[in-house]
Formats: structure tokens, C-alpha cells, sequence
């Protein structure tokens, strides 16, 4: 169900980025609010990442967005959207091991 509802705000996010080329900061602060609340609320992330891992995500989703918003590269919303999708998606991940790759079986 959450993925659904992700889906579903990313392509409302989508649909005003193609049509206006301006994404409402009430559609990305406020899902990052939501984001938030649930996460002090609940202790984890809304796809079940730990809260750490969750606020990491976060710190990790800026550092990659903003040299480019800097640089002119990226706009505002773009780097706002990455940073609210991305910190459950990569906290997610990070909780169920995808990030790494799978360790050689030591002879024994």
C-alpha cells in the first residue's frame, strides 16, 4: 500500500513538473512533513527502515542533489522530490541489504 500511494504522488509531482516546470512546495515539504511525523511517530521509516537509516538517506539524497541545484543543473524541486522519495527508498534498501553485494563463501 505504501509503495501505491508513493507511486501515486510521484506521478501527481510529475504531471505539474511536465505541465508548469515548477513543482508546489506543498506537494514535496508536505509529504516530507508526513515523511517525518510518521518517522518520529513510528521509528521507522514508512517502508520499515530504521530511523537512522531513514535521516541518513536524507543527508546521502542532499550531498548527490545539490552540486547539481548549484551548478544550475537541477532545480529546486528536483533536488526537494529526489530528497523526500529517496529517504524511505534508500533507507528501505539499506535495511534489506540490496545496497551491498553478496559476500564470497569462504573455503573453511
Amino acid at each position: 500500500m505504501q509503495s501505491f500511494v508513493l507511486l501515486i504522488w510521484l506521478a501527481v509531482c510529475a504531471v505539474q513538473d511536465a505541465r508548469k516546470r515548477r513543482i508546489a512546495n506543498a506537494l514535496t515539504f508536505g509529504a516530507g512533513a508526513l515523511a517525518l511525523i510518521y518517522l518520529l511517530v513510528t521509528g521507522t521509516t514508512w517502508l520499515g527502515a530504521e530511523a537512522q537509516q531513514g535521516l541518513w538517506a536524507g543527508v546521502i539524497a542532499l550531498v548527490l542533489t545539490l552540486p547539481g541545484y548549484f551548478m544550475g543543473r537541477m532545480g529546486a524541486g528536483d533536488v526537494k522530490l529526489m530528497t523526500t522519495c529517496c529517504c524511505p527508498a534508500l533507507a528501505a534498501s539499506c535495511r534489506n541489504g540490496s545496497h551491498a553485494p553478496d559476500a564470497p563463501a569462504t573455503a573453511g
